[in-house]
């Protein structure tokens, strides 16, 4: 193999992809008021958006680096001389290279379809909200072994491959797509009388054949097969918040023109609480077994290990999962010799979601004026009841009986949402 100048294969040398520059995003939006009030509103609008941060050409390590065995050239007369970077024989060779990640040349920046229509209505000093949301992805990038022989049942090392010498070959490209839909209940009080509320539900449905965390997909020559659930969208969510002001003490219902001290006990008191409720992440089911269709690389005449989707016989909900027995593992068989599996991506639905955080604020005031500083000690809670939320089964249907379909963890797949064990914490602020 010769290193060779991108200007030598008519590649720009200094970004080595071609520029995309034709990137037009127009966005409409449209409101308009039914009725004489201004109580109801309906809104709508589209637009085209595009990702904003290009693909790191550079992805695979510092611009030109190869990573390959080890090999001591000979002196005095070196036997490699660039722009050869192999020895002709023994010692490094292609077959143990580890290649940087490639790139279309041509790559395009992924884009999306986005609109949506919302009916608005105003009623009791609560703004109610329904809206029906599309996210259209297109042109989406999507990572592939370009160097892998066609599935069957043949050995790896038997079949023709694009680049005979080499191993793996990652390429990103665009063509994946993903289409979400989602419909939303909402209301919202805001303060008033000390009471804020708010709620929203949403039903909403994410389906896309874009690889989960930018895995390579299984079958190199069918992306369409790599179709299924998101797997960080649930079917179902609900929030909800409310704070409530304590009706006592300076500017509130009772007591307000208590004594000093009076006050400083009863008054400036504040509640608040936080939901989430929600169904499961979507999980793809695997197996543990020999390549089955020789896509692999491997450099003998063997079939490496690999965690490859299974074929999926009937539904593999059960009734009443429990983190013993999550899904039904039986649902699911090793694919035949040649073959990739029939499971799709995120057929099996992990835990849900249904956590409380809670607080009790306290503001103390010393003197009337606005000016003054007022101090707020508040105690704050993370899962108030102390309810366990499960961690995500084994999707393995390989693994042992003992662990696979089952949950052996706490926290839930989304920790960003503080699910673990109740954590209660006391602050003090300082405001003027």
């Amino acid at each position: 193999m010769n290193v060779v100048t991108a200007s030598s294969l008519g590649l720009p040398d200094r970004t080595l992809i071609r520029t995309d520059r034709n990137n037009f995003a127009p966005r409409l939006g449209v409101a308009y008021r039914p009725f004489k009030n201004a109580d109801t509103v309906i809104r709508g609008g589209y637009g085209i958006y595009y990702d904003v941060i290009p693909l790191d050409p550079v992805a695979g390590g510092v611009p030109f680096v190869i990573n390959e065995v080890a090999f001591t050239n000979t002196q005095p007369a070196p036997a490699v001389v660039l722009p050869q970077v192999f020895p002709t024989a023994g010692g490094a060779g292609p077959s143990s290279v580890g290649l940087p990640r490639a790139i279309n040349t041509s790559l395009q920046m992924p884009y999306s379809h986005q609109w949506n229509a919302t009916l608005e209505h105003q009623r009791w000093g609560t703004g109610f909200r329904a809206s029906y949301v599309v996210t259209a992805g297109r042109q989406m990038w999507y990572q592939r072994d370009i160097n892998a022989p066609q599935p069957d049942a043949r050995l790896y090392v038997d079949k023709p491959r694009p680049f005979p010498k080499y191993p793996a070959i990652l390429y990103v490209d665009n063509g994946a797509s993903h289409d979400y839909r989602g419909f939303t209940l909402d209301a919202e009080r805001r303060m008033s009388r000390g009471l804020f509320a708010q709620v929203a539900y949403t039903m909403a449905r994410d389906r896309g054949n874009t690889n989960e965390w930018f895995d390579t997909i299984e079958n190199p020559f069918d992306l369409g097969r790599e179709m299924g659930r998101d797997r960080s969208t649930p079917r179902r969510r609900l929030i909800s918040a409310v704070m409530y002001d304590l009706p006592f003490g300076r500017d509130r219902r009772w007591l307000s023109r208590a004594p000093r001290l009076l006050d400083l006990a009863l008054g400036g008191w504040q509640v608040s609480a936080v939901g989430y409720q929600q169904t499961g992440v979507f999980l793809t089911p695997t197996v543990s077994i020999p390549d089955p269709t020789g896509t692999r690389f491997t450099s003998g005449a063997n079939r490496p290990v690999v965690a490859v989707r299974p074929d999926q016989l009937r539904d593999a909900a059960l009734a009443d999962p429990t983190i013993d027995g999550w899904f039904d593992r039986s649902a699911f068989a090793a694919p035949a010799l040649g073959t990739f599996g029939t499971a799709q991506r995120g057929s099996i639905e992990g835990p849900g979601l249904n956590v409380w955080h809670f607080g009790v604020h306290k503001i103390f005031r010393f003197a009337d004026s606005p000016a003054a500083p007022r101090f707020r000690i508040e105690l704050t809670t993370t899962n108030l009841f102390n309810q366990p939320q499960w961690g995500n089964p084994n999707v393995n249907v390989t693994s042992t009986k003992v662990t696979a379909g089952t949950i052996r963890s706490t926290g839930n797949a989304l920790p960003w949402q503080q699910s673990g064990a109740r954590m209660m914490r006391l602050g003090l602020r300082v405001e003027w």
